[in-house]
């Protein structure tokens, strides 16, 4: 739901937008960059923007893959979108301006599959947070593992180079 641009407490039956659908379970996240907002669900993202006739619309990006936390949701230099999902780590590629290269989503973690697969507390992954350290190149993502529903385990993702490193009790 959103309110009017001239009464931010006014908010027309109008105004509002279904995210996705029943299968894609509940927001987790939203995140506000390249002039839209990132809305992501636990099996599914839509980006809501203004149109060229200057109206809101909304467009899904993917109907299957989701943000699990929406804090780890970041803009990652180079990369795209990136985000923390059930089954690894993702980037949302491309532009999301008409005519501009297509919007993509893609696996940035497939080195980390056995990890991924076996250590990794998915119950528990609405806990984990992600930042950008820009100034060394890095995605740090913080992650509940072996149970723990805890924060236990930091990934670095070193995306000037392609490559992952871990930082356990961090």
């Amino acid at each position: 739901v959103y309110s009017r641009v001239d009464q931010i407490e006014n908010f027309p039956p109008a105004n509002f937008f279904r995210v996705g659908n029943r299968d894609s379970g509940e927001v987790t996240g939203m995140y506000e960059a390249r002039n839209c907002l990132f809305v992501t669900q636990r099996r599914g993202i839509s980006i809501i923007l203004v149109n060229q006739a200057g109206q809101l619309e909304q467009r899904v990006i993917s109907p299957d893959k989701g943000a699990a936390s929406g804090a780890t949701i970041r803009d990652v230099p180079g990369v795209g979108i990136v985000f923390a999902s059930d089954d690894g780590v993702w980037a949302i590629t491309g532009s999301i301006q008409d005519g501009d290269a297509p919007v993509d989503v893609i696996p940035i973690s497939q080195q980390l599959v056995d990890f991924w697969n076996w250590r990794v507390n998915k119950p528990a992954l609405a806990n984990a947070r992600a930042e950008v350290y820009h100034a060394k190149g890095e995605y740090w993502l913080s992650l509940p593992i072996d149970g723990n529903p805890r924060n236990r385990m930091v990934l670095v993702y070193h995306y000037l180079r392609n490559a992952w490193s871990f930082r356990p009790d961090l």
